[in-house]
């Protein structure tokens, strides 16, 4: 199981460096950001609802990189990023 702890970690980092890729460029163009942030949000949909499908279930590497991501406050960041962006993109001062 060591291997599978690794590959959901690794799965897990890759998605929160992409998190803060984006918080490095919401300022400068919000727009993007929030095109980024929502197709982000829809790759984590979209693999924790495979894993739930798969038959490991619950248990699945997918399910378990969500679990991570949310433990570790990256899904309330991304949220965060999206409300921050569309204030950004859309405030009357710009």
């Amino acid at each position: 199981r060591d291997a599978w702890t690794v590959g959901a970690r690794k799965k897990s980092d890759d998605i929160m460096t992409q998190i803060n890729l984006i918080q490095n460029f919401i300022n400068k163009k919000p727009k993007a950001a929030l095109r980024s942030i929502d197709r982000l949000k829809a790759k984590i949909r979209k693999m924790r609802q495979s894993g739930l499908d798969s038959p490991e279930g619950q248990y699945s590497m997918e399910n378990v990189v969500f679990k991570i991501l949310r433990r570790e406050g990256a899904l309330d960041l991304l949220s965060d990023l999206k409300d921050q962006a569309y204030d950004s993109a859309f405030s009357m001062g710009q």
